[in-house]
Order: C-alpha cells, then structure tokens, then sequence
C-alpha cells in the first residue's frame, strides 16, 4: 500500500486502510511521487473529516445514474450496432443483478460478479469469451461513472479475473471449397459474398454499403469510421471481381447496394441462406464472417507484408494481423518440396 505509478498509463494512485475499509484512489493532477504523497494526506483528512461527521460524504451513485452513462459513452463512441449490443448488456445486468435503477452501484460487489462468471460458464454454458465480453462491458460501466464523478470507490471488477482465450484463426476457405459453396449460393447472396473474399469486410459494413461511398472513377470502396468497429475511416481499392458483381446488379447514384428485389428495402439478415448454402456444399464449420478471416489468410499466406494486411484489414493493432500467421495445409506442403529439393 502507498502511493504508486502505474507502469502501463503513468498515473499515480494511492492505496490505504482507513476505519477498517481499504480505500484506493488516482492521485489526479500529480505528476510526482512527493505530490502524490500531498494528495493521499489530503484525502486522509477529508475523509476522517466525512468519518466524524465534519463533512458532508459523497452522493451515493445509483445503477441507473452508472449504467446512463454508460450508454452515453457508448453511443458517442461506438458504432449503432455496438452500441445496441451494449443495451442488450446493460439490460441483462439489471435482471441478473435484480437491482433497481434507485439502488446504490456498492449492491454489485466483486462476489455477485463471481457469481455472473459462475452462471454464464456453468449454467449458461457461455464461452470464456463471452464471459469476457460482459466482465469489460461492466467493467467500463464502473470505470466511466467513477472517473465522470470522480467517486473515491475502487471497481469491483478489478478483484474479478478475466479468462485467457484462445484467439488462434484457424477457419477459413479454400479455394475448392468456395468453388463448391458459389454453386450453391443463391444469386442475391453471391455479390454478398464476392465483396466480403474482396475487401475483408464484415458483414455489417457490407449490408451498410451504399453507392455514394463506391469511388468508380478512382476505383476505391470508402466506410466511415463510425460504420466501422475499430472507428477507422477504410479507404479500399475496388476489385474488378466484385466491379462485375456491380454492374450485374445495375450501378445506382444513391441507396444500399443490396436491396431486396421484392421487398426493395436493405438485406438486415443474411446468415440463414449462407449456412443453407455452406450445408448444400458440404462445407464444414464456416461462419460469414470466416470469410474475413480468409482474406487475412489468403494475403499472409501469398507473401503480402503484415503492414499492408493491417492497412487493409483495418486492424487497430498489428498483433491481430499476426494471427494469420498460421501455416495453411497447401504451404505445409510446399514446405516439405522444398526439403525434397536438398
């Protein structure tokens, strides 16, 4: 305990017991260790003052005033459909928790955390992953509420480990499979699937695209950063395979580019008629967005730099890039022609 910085951001903190209670605070506004040591007396006084009384102790925070503003962060950060995931999260909070939006946020403590990891493991049978997803979204709740109103609380996420994952890619398409899969696709999916093997894309970029962001002349597909889940603004070259795909479908000034024919209205779903189409070719444990995954691979596995993939996978970090680093069966056995040669 004491004062200390952390190595990771460089801010201070100071840690202590104080009446039985442990307390654990950022020293803000310091920039060395002797004011950090100023601000830890400091707020030793103000609170033994708030212990006898001498002063007014700070406003209990309610779960609907911390998950508010949350939302807020959320939204102004993230993109729609993030942000949807994270209502979605913020309501399964409440009902698991069964707290009230007038309960205080100290009634989510680190051992009903514990027992959110137990239920969606165990009971739920959820993936460490996923389990993962909900510990950083709740974790960013405390996080944003405590910095807004600079709380003198610790989050009780921080006494709760997250689960190591696994994140190795290992499924992807090869080509004989995704000559077998453009058989079975159905002709308004197969644009679909043509532009995710073209510009890695995900799904929910794709089924936003809109031809006012299509560059003809330049021949380059533009996504806006707050389309995008890195909030990258992705500036990418525009294929002659999926070009024809284009003008198959009848270039357009404006609008989605794929568009129901009978309802006119934008594709929302395209999940069912892919897996149909994976069944019909007898193609294995494949998602749609493995096709982005395919991309990654294909560029790696072809020689392309791991900056370039980076660039045009719009990966934040290079890290995710060297995922795709894996050996492909067909590179396997290159390898071992190679050693045949010696």
């Amino acid at each position: 305990m004491g004062v200390h910085q952390d190595k990771d951001n460089g801010r201070w903190y100071c840690e202590f017991m104080l009446f039985g209670k442990r307390v654990h605070k950022a020293c803000r506004g310091v920039k060395d260790k002797s004011e950090a040591l100023e601000f830890e007396a400091d707020l030793k006084s103000k609170l033994s003052l708030i212990h006898r009384g001498k002063l007014p102790d700070d406003k209990i925070i309610t779960i609907k005033e911390m998950f508010t503003a949350y939302l807020n962060h959320s939204k102004a950060n993230k993109c729609p459909k993030a942000y949807k995931d994270d209502q979605s999260k913020v309501k399964f909070f409440k009902t698991f928790f069964g707290c009230k939006d007038n309960d205080s946020i100290s009634e989510i403590t680190p051992s009903r955390i514990d027992g959110l990891k137990i239920y969606l493991i165990e009971d739920k049978k959820c993936s460490k992953a996923t389990f993962n997803r909900y510990y950083s979204a709740l974790s960013k709740a405390f996080n944003v509420i405590i910095d807004d109103k600079e709380l003198n609380m610790r989050n009780p996420c921080k006494s709760i480990k997250k689960f190591t994952e696994d994140n190795e890619i290992t499924r992807y398409l090869t080509k004989e499979d995704e000559e077998k899969l453009m058989q079975e696709l159905p002709s308004y999916l197969k644009p679909i699937v043509i532009c995710a093997l073209t510009t890695g894309l995900r799904a929910s970029n794709i089924l936003n695209l809109k031809w006012e962001t299509i560059n003809f002349e330049c021949n380059f597909i533009e996504v806006l950063k707050q389309e995008n889940k890195g909030h990258k603004k992705i500036q990418l070259p525009l294929s002659e395979k999926f070009k024809k795909e284009l003008e198959k479908i009848g270039i357009k000034e404006s609008g989605y580019v794929f568009i129901s024919h009978r309802t006119q209205e934008q594709y929302k779903k395209i999940y069912n008629g892919f897996q149909s189409a994976l069944n019909r070719a007898g193609v294995k444990k494949m998602r749609f967005h493995d096709l982005r995954h395919t991309v990654a691979t294909r560029l790696v596995a072809n020689g392309t730099d791991l900056r370039t993939v980076k660039e045009y996978m719009a990966h934040s970090n290079i890290r995710t890039t060297e995922r795709y680093m894996h050996p492909t069966p067909e590179n396997m056995l290159k390898a071992v022609d190679i050693l045949d040669s010696f």
